[in-house]
């Protein structure tokens, strides 16, 4: 497998924005976005990576996701993981996989760039479940429509950067806590998303440490 780049992805505002004060932090909408033009450039890459995932030695055993009805970036995620886990199928949007980064081996997933455009699916992901709203059922050609995307996957990919580091378009991977454990009780999940911290938390931390050492 192709090593990502790290050192390209990066955070377009050089920091991060608390979950609540994610869109307030956004003054102003980039031009329409032709969504197909990156997505088509790495499809046909990404349909052989997913083909090259080792198949499961053994059925998976069945996991319990949290309430459909989730507001938490985290437990919506992790809810995409367990339906990839319980019905594992090249449709499923994203997907567990483990990648080397500077060197090391990092856990993380992928969002499923054969099936779906990775930013695309992050602003209607959003949308739907932080502001319940569907983008999906927009006029794609309409130019408000495309203003909302554009909003909604910055917005989105802001909200990915608190919690994962991004390595390449379409793969994060974690930084401490991972996201998502396979076979693991729902209760044992729901005790260690609740302790994955924030990028900026995190580092806040290890400065006070670094200051009292």
């Amino acid at each position: 497998m192709e090593r990502p780049s790290h050192d390209s992805e990066k955070n377009v505002d050089g920091g991060y924005l608390e979950d609540d004060t994610l869109e307030q932090g956004i003054t102003h909408v980039a031009s329409p976005v032709i969504w197909r033009d990156d997505f088509e450039a790495y499809k046909e890459e990404e349909e052989v990576r997913f083909e090259e995932q080792d198949p499961p030695l053994a059925q998976p055993q069945i996991m319990q996701p949290f309430p459909s009805d989730q507001t938490d970036w985290k437990k919506v995620l992790y809810n995409l993981l367990v339906q990839n886990h319980n019905h594992p199928s090249k449709e499923n949007p994203i997907y567990p996989i483990e990648v080397e980064v500077a060197g090391e081996t990092k856990k993380g997933f992928a969002i499923n760039a054969g099936n779906v455009d990775p930013r695309k699916f992050l602003a209607e992901l959003y949308a739907t479940n932080k502001r319940k709203a569907e983008l999906k059922d927009l006029d794609p050609e309409n130019q408000k429509t495309q203003a909302l995307y554009t909003h909604y996957a910055r917005t989105a990919d802001l909200l990915m950067s608190k919690y994962f580091t991004k390595v390449s378009p379409n793969v994060y991977v974690y930084t401490d806590v991972p996201l998502f454990i396979p076979n693991e009780k729902l209760s044992d999940a729901m005790e260690r998303i609740g302790s994955v911290e924030t990028t900026a938390r995190r580092e806040s931390r290890k400065k006070r440490k670094s200051a009292i050492a």
